[in-house]
């Protein structure tokens, strides 16, 4: 029924708030660090690797959460979330809930990295065009954050159906993937270009409107936690 629509949602609700909080305290910390060490027409350096490391800090919370939510999704015997992690520790160990960990690296890091260098690239051409010490209103800062959502997606699609399909097999007794890039092959091989870019309908939809209220949430915290930065940022 309409429930089986929202399987792992409980989940997912969980970690959202620390892995949110995990990914943008990271990027907001290596961008701080990196941004005064270069110049400013290398500036989205900071910004791709600051994507990237706030990938990699949330993995830790973010592969385990993917790996109950999938258990769910695809109508296994587990009622809930709590049974689903405790099947999968008796079935596979601590293992298991990181089991397709360098599928969940290789689509999340690049799609930080085209996230943020998608967003942070148009807000700067926004704001060049803009009178000085001019910010981002909250519709422009809506359209910056779809099209990288959007963006982001688009690139990273293979990735995603990769590491959906590396999960789902983890607890699986055959396995029909060796690892990432032969999963990345075979899906290619046998189902051309159209099996790596299958979902990517709704994920664009997904990922427009993630991105739009992400970076708007996150213009709006970022003047209360990091005052300064936002201060040196707008003085550049």
């Amino acid at each position: 029924g309409v429930l089986g629509l929202y399987g792992g949602l409980a989940s997912k609700i969980a970690c959202s708030a620390p892995i949110s909080a995990i990914y943008t305290l990271t990027y907001e910390i290596v961008k701080g660090s990196l941004l005064p060490t270069l110049p400013k027409d290398y500036h989205s350096i900071a910004h791709c690797a600051a994507g990237g490391c706030s990938s990699i800090a949330t993995s830790f919370i973010f592969t385990p959460s993917e790996c109950i939510k999938q258990q769910m999704q695809v109508g296994s015997q587990y009622q809930n979330c709590w049974k689903a992690l405790v099947g999968c520790l008796q079935r596979g160990g601590i293992a298991s809930l990181y089991a397709g960990w360098g599928a969940v690296l290789c689509r999340n890091i690049p799609h930080s990295i085209v996230k943020f260098y998608a967003y942070e690239s148009l807000k700067q051409f926004l704001l060049n065009a803009s009178p000085a010490n001019a910010k981002l209103n909250s519709g422009q800062t809506l359209i910056c954050g779809g099209f990288a959502g959007s963006t982001a997606a688009l690139f990273t699609n293979p990735f995603d159906v990769v590491k959906t399909r590396v999960q789902l097999q983890a607890l699986n007794p055959v396995r029909k993937y060796e690892g990432v890039l032969h999963a990345l092959t075979h899906i290619f091989e046998q189902e051309g270009l159209r099996g790596l870019y299958r979902g990517l309908s709704p994920r664009l939809l997904m990922y427009v409107s993630q991105g739009a209220l992400f970076f708007t949430s996150y213009e709006f915290l970022k003047t209360i936690m990091f005052p300064e930065q936002e201060l040196q940022a707008n003085n550049v």
